[in-house]
């Protein structure tokens, strides 16, 4: 198997905290830039560090996207703080 795309959805749902932090360093490890990740998650801390992108859904509408490259960093800090 050689996938272009993985998708995690919701991966540490359900789970204890003490696996969601296993869990989240198992794909953190496993992220490489030969492959996409989609990863749709309510970590937002672990979304912040490890994506490239970032889509934040309301319901089902995406009420903010932004990259995660200079000056869009700090925009993507700053909405994350509130």
């Amino acid at each position: 198997m050689d996938p272009d795309i993985i998708l995690f959805d919701e991966p540490t749902s359900s789970l204890d905290p003490e696996m969601v932090q296993e869990v989240l360093e198992v794909i953190q490890n496993v992220i490489s830039g030969d492959i996409s990740f989609i990863i749709v998650t309510h970590e937002m801390n672990f979304a912040k560090n490890v994506s490239d992108r970032i889509f934040f859904m309301d319901g089902s509408l995406i009420t903010w996207h932004g990259v995660r490259l200079g000056a869009a960093l700090q925009q993507l800090t700053d909405f994350f703080a509130n």
